[in-house]
């Protein structure tokens, strides 16, 4: 009789600290294996093990394994019950001490018609999420108020972002009259266009304690979902992320379900399924906004739909920064030092990056005047660091026109 059994893929997962040989992570498949159809259960079942993935991550590798299950004699009234002790045999012994924090998991099972193929339509996928029952949070936690307070001062010294902090501020007083109707935010653009400083503003306009933030580059998921799930008694209302695009898919997964409707976090940890309701609205900075396109397989980026976009400042606003840097070295410095770095720097080298403004400014002082600087600078540059420089020929600085520079 032919068999007309479906076939159960079975996609088993495990996470590693420090990766051993292949053949150790192939003995572990099999004797989940052997446990799940040892006692007679599996001997009407045919079991077929796919070959070992392993994809190195940020501290720790993962290795992935495909499993297929079908039953190939037998009643069909008895499939579907023999199928089920297997499978949570199958996750159980995942679990088991050997094997120590870092289980193996069951991620995803996919259970495919007699004569269909593996991604068909009527293919029937469960997943993670679905086998291992959430466990949800029945207490109550508190959350911080989200009160406002005047811009001026906490914005006092960014010039030229009125229009940024006029956004900013707009969807702070929304998320304020209803945190239910609140917009996720990003803030891109060029490292040093003031996006970090619009965040210490943030903390400063709703006071300290109403935000968390996250630096992106030094934090993990599990880090972050320890911080709001188990360390906060009170949510803050405000959450920041910086530079969310330099880490990894597998650190930002968290925060999809968070910025949805569903509004959870979620622990996972054997069987156990964590899920914390959450409700705060998130910022982040981004300064390579392709890069954070390609984050969840752009899922993350749908769900800051307010994206405000910071450049550089343009060269008169950058003396208004120059000249603030200026006065806080108070009989030190001299705002003759302003033009002469705005010629070099703007109009010479073709730099607008305000870090790298401000060094030449307060490194030079009243040398950029005598032009003794520059001549320093030419001696211990690499001209091709400035592709938009336009005095350069045969990779050497055209230094005569520092003194008769054309028009822009």
């Amino acid at each position: 009789m032919p068999n007309k059994f479906p076939k159960h893929v079975v996609a088993l997962e495990r996470s590693v600290r420090r990766r051993s040989l292949n053949d150790v992570y192939a003995a572990q498949v099999d004797y989940l294996i052997q446990r799940a159809t040892a006692a007679g259960r599996g001997d009407t079942w045919e079991v077929t093990k796919g070959k070992l993935k392993v994809t190195k991550g940020s501290g720790r590798s993962t290795v992935a394994c495909t499993v297929t299950f079908q039953k190939v004699k037998g009643k069909a009234a008895v499939e579907e019950n023999q199928w089920d002790t297997i499978q949570t045999f199958l996750m159980d012994t995942g679990k088991v001490t050997q094997f120590g924090s870092l289980p193996w998991e069951v991620r995803q099972v996919t259970t495919v018609p007699h004569g269909s193929k593996l991604g068909s339509k009527d293919n029937a996928v469960v997943k993670y999420e679905d086998l291992y029952p959430a466990k949800i949070e029945e207490k109550e936690f508190d959350y911080g108020d989200l009160i406002i307070a005047s811009p001026e001062q906490a914005f006092k010294g960014l010039y030229g972002l009125d229009p940024q902090i006029y956004r900013i501020m707009q969807n702070l007083q929304l998320a304020q009259m209803d945190m239910s109707k609140r917009q996720h935010i990003v803030l891109y653009g060029p490292p040093g266009s003031g996006k970090s400083s619009v965040f210490d503003g943030v903390r400063s306009l709703v006071s300290e304690e109403s935000v968390l933030r996250i630096d992106a580059t030094a934090t993990t998921a599990a880090g972050a979902v320890k911080e709001l799930l188990e360390r906060r008694k009170v949510i803050p209302p405000i959450v920041q992320i910086e530079e969310i695009e330099k880490r990894g898919d597998t650190d930002l997964d968290w925060l999809l379900g968070v910025t949805d409707q569903r509004e959870e976090i979620r622990k996972m940890n054997f069987h156990v399924n964590n899920v914390r309701k959450v409700q705060f609205l998130a910022m982040c900075t981004v300064n390579d906004m392709d890069e954070f396109k390609k984050r969840c397989k752009g899922a993350l980026q749908s769900r800051f739909a307010d994206k405000v976009y910071f450049p550089h400042p343009s060269r008169e606003i950058m003396g208004m920064i120059l000249k603030r840097e200026i006065t806080d070295l108070g009989e030190h410095g001299s705002v003759e030092w302003i033009e002469p770095t705005l010629e070099f720097a703007y109009d010479f080298l073709g730099l607008s990056d305000p870090r790298e403004v401000k060094a030449i400014c307060l490194n030079g002082r009243g040398d950029l005047v005598t032009k003794k600087y520059q001549e320093a600078f030419f001696a211990t540059t690499n001209p091709d660091d400035y592709p938009d420089c336009r005095f350069k020929e045969n990779g050497k600085f055209r230094t005569e026109y520092l003194d008769n520079m054309p028009a822009l």
